[in-house]
């Protein structure tokens, strides 16, 4: 008996988790797709990426640019004044035309538990053909200066469900 619970619960929460949040907005009349934030780590540094499309209506719209935010939330400056590249193996995304912003909140702990975090982030607008490119990539590697942070196929099923 316990099992068919356990089973029954593990299909309940499953369904429940969604990979992109659909939102209608009614006042402006389009549709927000987002979806969860995916993170990833190399060298004690982590970023989170979450990708946004919005659509005229309440339809999925096609040939649209997809809103990409590369965040990272620690205790220094990370992102600014690096250049964002995404490598796959159908070619490169240049990602360096964007949108940088900041803030620092003084009252949230950091990972080593000193107070104070800066949280940085940039707007991306991808071109469609070119997000799917990221999306549908065997490998997918996102370039941030010097360093390389590996993005898994598992991390991008959202992305790819974003686009269908």
């Amino acid at each position: 008996m316990r099992i068919y619970l356990l089973i029954l619960f593990t299909l309940v929460l499953g369904a429940c988790t969604k990979t992109v949040e659909t939102v209608y907005h009614e006042d402006k009349d389009l549709t927000r797709f987002t979806t969860k934030p995916f993170k990833t780590e190399k060298k004690n540094k982590e970023i989170e990426l979450v990708a946004e499309k919005e659509c005229a209506g309440k339809v999925i719209c096609t040939d649209q640019e997809i809103k990409l935010s590369v965040i990272h939330a620690g205790r220094f400056s990370f992102l600014k004044g690096k250049d964002l590249d995404l490598e796959t193996e159908q070619g490169n995304i240049n990602l360096n035309e964007r949108d940088y912003s900041y803030s620092y909140n003084s009252a949230r702990k950091a990972k080593g538990g000193t107070s104070g975090v800066l949280t940085e982030q940039f707007l991306i607008w991808v071109s469609e053909p070119d997000f799917r490119k990221a999306a549908h990539s065997q490998n997918s590697i996102l370039l941030v200066g010097d360093y390389s942070f590996v993005l898994s196929s598992e991390g991008r099923v959202p992305w790819q469900i974003l686009l269908d």
